[in-house]
């Protein structure tokens, strides 16, 4: 995969937003491959990365991806969606008892 440009912009939040825009050769990466290297590209730690937006276009080799990077656990815990949170992670949720 090859990077070809990176964005950055700091907010008020306790949180980086990053635009990243990829290019790839075969099936859009997953977003264990996406956080890893936008871990890479910025030089942080993997688990503080959200991958928020894949944006592609059809029949295309290039992807637009939007992340956060967050300063500590406790800033991403507070800010981001339980729901974004669990899709970025490498555990699976928990089956509810009935």
């Amino acid at each position: 995969m090859d990077v070809k440009d990176i964005q950055s912009k700091k907010v008020l939040l306790p949180r980086k937003e990053v635009r990243m825009f990829v290019a790839f050769e075969d099936a859009t990466p997953n977003r264990k491959q996406l956080k890893k290297i936008v871990a890479e590209k910025t030089k942080s730690k993997e688990d503080m990365v959200i991958i928020r937006n894949v944006y592609t276009k059809y029949g295309s080799k290039e992807a637009e991806i939007v992340a956060f990077i967050y300063d500590n656990v406790e800033a991403l815990n507070s800010l981001e969606y339980v729901k974004m949170v669990q899709k970025n992670s490498d555990k699976k949720p928990e089956a509810k008892a009935e």
